[in-house]
């Protein structure tokens, strides 16, 4: 993705369970500057579901240089909280066509392939990143070209949260 005038648009919720069921968090600060680096990303919207109770959570994105937009969330039948933010993801990404080159999509939902195919229709650039490789949609099997996991292990040591500043293996990756 050549182009200086980049967006990303990360389904929070994705991400955040994708990496959960592979036993790993994500360290906001890495993953944004991860961004900006790799992809010339300017803007960054993070969507999620609004939990009250998260707002420690929501601070700590803002402070790492996200864009929060929030869906209203809904209770389930097994009382757990549901906010949905595929449509508002899209909708975003349309009212912000004109003002980037490229997309990049946070996300390993395979209901976004439409969004990427009309998006590159457009004219624009599309990266899209996969949190697990072990559920990739086979929707996105024709977009393979364009995608990136996190779970490949170079890229997990880049952006991976570190309790303390101890690594994987147990030795310390910052200096005292």
């Amino acid at each position: 993705m050549q182009k200086q005038n980049n967006y990303a648009f990360i389904d929070g919720n994705n991400l955040i369970l994708g990496l959960r069921n592979q036993d790993w968090k994500i360290d906001y600060q890495k993953f944004h500057r991860f961004l900006k680096d790799k992809y010339r990303i300017m803007k960054a919207f993070w969507f999620v579901g609004y939990i009250s109770g998260n707002e420690k959570i929501y601070q700590k994105l803002v402070r790492a240089g996200f864009a929060l937009i929030f869906k209203k969330t809904v209770i389930d039948r097994f009382d757990k909280a549901k906010g949905n933010v595929d449509v508002l993801l899209t909708v975003k990404c349309f009212e912000e066509l004109e003002n980037f080159d490229g997309m990049v999509l946070v996300s390993g939902d395979g209901d976004f392939v439409d969004l990427i195919q009309s998006i590159k229709r457009r004219g624009k650039k599309t990266k899209i990143i996969v949190p697990n490789g072990k559920f990739f949609p086979k929707l996105f099997a024709p977009l393979s070209k364009e995608c990136l996991f996190l779970s490949w292990r170079n890229i997990r040591k880049k952006i991976e949260y570190r309790k303390n500043g101890w690594g994987i293996c147990g030795g310390r990756t910052t200096p005292h």
